[in-house]
């Protein structure tokens, strides 16, 4: 029986990824027939990304999605992937992609 782990990741702390500063989104992990969807609540014009690792000790990659950074118009987004053979886990991040608020 294949298994996947999942991981989702939340709080307040922000993370720095290359150059962009990311923003960790509570995600939920469904098993579908040979795959695991991800789905979460979205802002609507916000850019996500999904990113990735094998190992919780190893950096974090960005997934293989299509498109490589994920937009909607309305309040919720998912992306399925299949199933591997080995253990994967993965995280959903807001890029912070407003500018600065002048007041």
């Amino acid at each position: 029986m294949k298994r996947l782990l999942a991981v989702w990741l939340c709080g307040a702390s922000l993370v720095q990824v290359a150059a962009a500063v990311v923003i960790p989104v509570r995600c939920s992990v469904f098993s579908l027939t040979n795959a695991v969807q991800i789905a979460w609540a979205a802002y609507p014009g916000e850019s996500y990304v999904i990113q990735t690792t094998t190992n919780l000790a190893s950096s974090w990659q960005n997934a293989p999605t299509t498109p490589a950074t994920l937009i909607t118009t309305n309040n919720w987004l998912a992306y399925s992937f299949p199933v591997s053979g080995k253990a994967q886990f993965f995280k959903v991040v807001k890029l912070d992609t407003d500018g600065p608020e002048v007041l």
